[in-house]
């Protein structure tokens, strides 16, 4: 990132960065597929985040590999770089969670894989104390717990905003006519429990957001598409 420059122009974001090898590009706004802002507890601490920008399959194949990344933003600056690239972006009222006893359970199932040969192990050298190493189980879930909180879709028929992470938040800004296809997706245990993963499908990839409810994804779900049809400006 050395002598990085991003410069929001009116028809394009311009970017030049490196020191022993310059690489700039230049990407159209209206090749942006979508925009996702990364932040941790260090950089919260100090008031930034960095935007990852990503364009469409048409700009090039060599842009898409990378992560076009603009580092260290302020708060002022990444809502200008919102508005900037997707006009009038700003967050819906209506939205959706996901289930956090889902994400909880996964989690948990995750702590049963780790610590449960470590607990092998430790009660092997130390009898029943050794066991201790199972609550760690309880620490995954309780952290899923709350990462499962997190997670909420944002819509209306102009932009999506998927917001989600505890430590490690992110954030998508989608504008909704982008969207090229959606898929609701369940499997057997989900059927029983009512959830369903939600994925968005754009020129620039996917992005998939899990164990919300059935029924209200499904209402994303015919939103999204019925603000697709209806959209009569240009889509790239």
């Amino acid at each position: 990132f050395f002598d990085l420059k991003a410069v929001l122009k009116s028809e394009a974001v311009e970017i030049s960065t490196g020191l022993l090898q310059r690489n700039e590009y230049r990407i159209p706004k209206n090749k942006i597929q979508y925009i996702q802002w990364e932040t941790n507890p260090l950089r919260k601490l100090s008031g930034y985040e960095s935007a990852t920008i990503k364009p469409s399959n048409s700009v090039g194949e060599v842009a898409n590999k990378q992560a076009i990344e603009i580092p260290a933003l302020r708060i002022n600056e990444s809502s200008y770089l919102a508005t900037g690239v997707f006009p009038g972006a700003q967050k819906p009222e209506s939205f959706i969670k996901g289930d956090p006893w889902a994400y909880a359970r996964l989690y948990a199932i995750f702590g049963v894989i780790i610590s449960t040969p470590l607990a092998g192990i430790l009660y092997w050298q130390y009898s029943y104390p050794g066991l201790a190493i199972l609550l760690l189980v309880a620490l995954f879930a309780a952290y899923g717990y709350r990462y499962g909180q997190t997670v909420r879709i944002h819509y209306d028929e102009n932009h999506v905003y998927i917001l989600r992470g505890w430590l490690f938040p992110k954030r998508v800004i989608l504008p909704s006519y982008k969207t090229q296809a959606l898929k609701l997706s369940q499997n057997i245990i989900l059927k029983r429990r009512k959830l369903g993963h939600l994925t968005f499908y754009t020129a620039a990839g996917s992005k998939t957001v899990r164990f919300l409810n059935k029924s209200e994804a499904l209402e994303v779900y015919n939103s999204l598409i019925y603000s697709v049809e209806k959209y009569e400006g240009s889509w790239m």
